[in-house]
Formats: C-alpha cells, sequence, structure tokens
C-alpha cells in the first residue's frame, strides 16, 4: 500500500473495523523503579511461541506509563474472568490509584498478578519493536498459571461472556422438552417494533416473535422472520434475554435487532412505536413489560446486559461499552 492510500484510512473507521475481532481481556502490569505498581487494560495481546514460551502486548505510546514498560525487565500479563469487568475498567480509566480498588498479589518478580484471574504469566521482557503509534513488546513466559472458567470477552466497543452464549446454545438443544421462543427487540430510528398478538382478542401488541422447530438455530429464525415480515434486511445483534417461563414448559430467547434500510412496504401487522409511546403501554405479559422497561433504560443509560433466568426472577450480566 502506497503512503498516499494510507493517509485516506479513517481512524476511527478503522478502529470499529478491527474491533469486529473478538479478544479475550487482559490486565498488563509491572512495577517502577521506585517499586510502585503500574498497569494497563489490553486486549492486544497474543501467544507467540510454545518453544522458546514466548508471548506479546502491544502498548501504546499515548500511555502515560509507556516509558516504564517499553524498557522493563520483567512484566505480568493477567487473563480476566467474566466476572472481572469492573477490574477491566478500572485498568482502562484514569483511575489515580488502580491497586487500591482491586485484589492482587506480587508474582517472583514483584509484578502485580490479579488474584483470581483466568490465567496468568510472569514474563521478562525479551524485545520492545517500534509499530507506529504502539511498541510491540515480546515477553518470555518464566511462570504461569491457570484455572477453569470463561474468559471476559471484548469486541465492537463492548464486554460480552461466553458463558452467556453458552447457555443460548444449550437452551436450544431442548426441544424435545420445552418449546422455544425467539423474538427480537427491533429498533429503528429511534422507535421500537410491536405486532398485533393474534392469539388474544383484545388488541395486545407484543414484539415481534416465533416459535423454533426442531434442529433450528434461533438467531437464523428470527433474522429470517423479520425480514419476511418487514420486506428488508434486519441486523440482528447480541442477546438481550434468555429465560424460562415457570408455568408452562416454554423457554425463550431474546435479541436485539435494528433495520439495514428503510421499509419497502406498509406493514398490517404490526407498526414502530417511539420510545415513549412504548414506555407507556400496558402490556398483558409481564416478561415483555420487564423487558421492554429494561431496554429502554439500558438505551439511554449505554450500559447494556443479557438477562438469564425466568420469566419471574433471574439476574442480568452488564455488558458496558468501553474503549481499551
Amino acid at each position: 500500500m502506497k503512503d498516499t492510500d494510507t493517509k485516506m484510512i479513517d481512524p476511527k473507521e478503522l478502529r470499529n473495523a478491527f474491533g469486529k475481532f473478538m479478544t479475550g481481556v487482559t490486565v498488563v502490569t509491572t512495577v517502577d523503579s521506585s517499586g510502585s505498581p503500574i498497569g494497563f487494560t489490553a486486549n492486544s495481546f497474543s501467544s507467540v511461541s510454545l518453544d522458546p514460551p514466548l508471548l506479546l502486548v502491544c502498548p501504546a505510546k499515548s500511555l502515560s506509563s509507556f516509558d516504564i514498560f517499553s524498557n522493563c525487565s520483567h512484566f505480568h500479563v493477567s487473563v480476566l474472568a467474566d466476572n472481572q469487568e469492573p477490574i477491566s475498567n478500572i485498568f482502562a480509566s484514569n483511575h489515580e490509584d488502580r491497586f487500591s480498588d482491586v485484589e492482587w498479589t506480587p508474582d517472583e518478580n514483584g509484578c502485580p498478578k490479579i488474584d483470581n484471574a483466568l490465567a496468568s504469566f510472569s514474563c521478562s521482557r525479551e524485545q520492545s519493536i517500534e509499530a507506529g503509534d504502539h511498541i510491540i513488546m515480546l515477553g518470555k513466559v518464566t511462570n504461569y498459571a491457570s484455572t477453569e472458567g470463561q474468559g471476559l470477552g471484548y469486541g465492537e466497543g463492548g464486554y460480552f461472556s461466553l458463558d452467556m452464549e453458552r447457555k443460548a446454545n444449550e437452551l436450544q438443544t431442548h426441544t424435545d422438552t420445552r418449546s422455544i421462543i425467539t423474538g427480537a427487540l427491533l429498533e429503528h430510528e429511534g422507535k421500537l417494533f410491536l405486532m398485533n398478538n393474534n392469539a388474544t382478542d383484545d388488541n395486545e401488541l407484543c414484539l415481534p416473535q416465533i416459535e423454533l422447530d426442531d434442529h433450528q438455530l434461533s438467531f437464523d429464525l428470527i433474522k429470517q422472520y423479520l425480514s419476511k415480515t418487514l420486506g428488508v434486511s434486519v441486523n440482528v445483534g447480541s442477546v438481550f434475554s434468555i429465560f424460562e417461563h415457570k408455568k408452562t414448559p416454554t423457554s425463550s430467547i431474546y435479541y436485539r435487532a435494528t433495520l439495514d434500510h428503510e421499509l419497502e412496504k406498509q406493514l398490517s401487522n404490526g407498526q414502530f412505536y417511539s420510545l415513549e409511546e412504548v414506555h407507556a403501554m400496558t402490556f398483558n405479559c409481564h416478561a415483555t413489560k420487564i423487558m421492554i422497561q429494561r431496554y429502554i433504560t439500558e438505551r439511554k443509560s449505554g450500559n447494556h446486559g443479557i438477562y438469564v433466568g425466568t420469566d419471574v426472577s433471574g439476574s442480568t450480566h452488564k455488558i458496558t461499552e468501553t474503549k481499551i
């Protein structure tokens, strides 16, 4: 590529494109000349070699601690577990004393090791290689540890949980004993799509949903259903809610979704309502009411999550959008 071509690249758009590659999340640490611990959150981490045991991380030159890392003799990499999102946020922020709010212990080289990390690697710095606005810091692994569990995932500017995705996949294998409903909270231009509930006689509105047949994937089915219903391509995103119904042998999986294009036809079985209109509506289905309330709240705050439980109670795993 010529330099003239490179200058045409928009850094923001390029960052977004790089963000399509889903990674784990690590905290990289060392100590300064006075022995004080320092660290930063990084998803630019990779294994390099088994013999000799090598890995790499890529500190940005914009880091306040860049000079220390680029010249350190040792450093430590902690791979965060899926419940350690707050730790990632601390080390990705301008927090003054990051280590005061995090449990850690020094490794054999004195570098901080994050407690309860999924994996940890003590390293001697082998080489620092210039790489644009970052450096490639190559480390030789001198000691390591790992434990069972799921790692904290990162992609497209937000965290995700592989455990939540696994639960969604497991849910879809139970079609022999439970019926599976897949649905979506479909938004376009600040409005949410609601359909007429043909199962009732009181003009009740509901979220778009459809029952799975055997061997179907919920993601594929709801995408096909929405695209056919609206007559345009629909972009189905992350899982929003996964829950079982207490009174019936039914489970539900709902996704976030948006339109890729403008509507091409007038809809007879539903329409888009503003979030203010939806918020004031009354829904006979408790699960629908709670999902819509949570959707509106999360959309305003920018802090998204995945709900797992039943239509009565459960927990929400936060997926806060952040830059690391």
